[in-house]
């Protein structure tokens, strides 16, 4: 993955998406679908997939996976399957969903207070992204 990442920011896109899909392919191979590795896979290439414009779609693609696998395979209220419902929600805002980026942020607004409860002091920093009015609007 990391030679991927190197080809592409050198300017090789093809070498670079080459390498990163083979990474994916490996990762699915030696650990099988359902395997929080290969979530991790999923979200890390759909960050860099994201990056480029033209990727954006296969960007989205992969985040929703990442998105199932991790709750499958570490559970829904872990942090990395959090991470990966941000992660969506950015993908799909940056391809101009922003109606369900939203909706992602407000799933994990949900989330978060089901662990911590109302009124943790790092509820602000969800609070930012996605206002309590905007509950109506689903």
């Amino acid at each position: 993955m990391e030679a991927g990442k190197t080809a592409l920011f050198q300017g090789q896109k093809e070498l670079g998406l080459h390498l990163l899909s083979e990474s994916l392919s490996l990762h699915e191979q030696i650990y099988g679908v359902l395997h929080p590795d290969v979530a991790r896979g999923y979200s890390r290439l759909s960050l860099i997939y994201n990056q480029l414009e033209e990727m954006r779609s296969a960007a989205c693609d992969l985040a929703r996976k990442a998105v199932i696998v991790s709750e499958r395979t570490l559970g829904l209220d872990n942090q990395e399957t959090i991470l990966n419902w941000l992660n969506w929600g950015l993908c799909e805002h940056g391809k101009g969903g922003t109606k369900e980026a939203l909706g992602f942020i407000m799933h994990v607004l949900s989330i978060w207070r089901n662990i911590f409860g109302e009124g943790h002091p790092d509820e602000i920093t969800m609070m930012v992204f996605a206002p309590p009015k905007l509950k109506t609007d689903f």
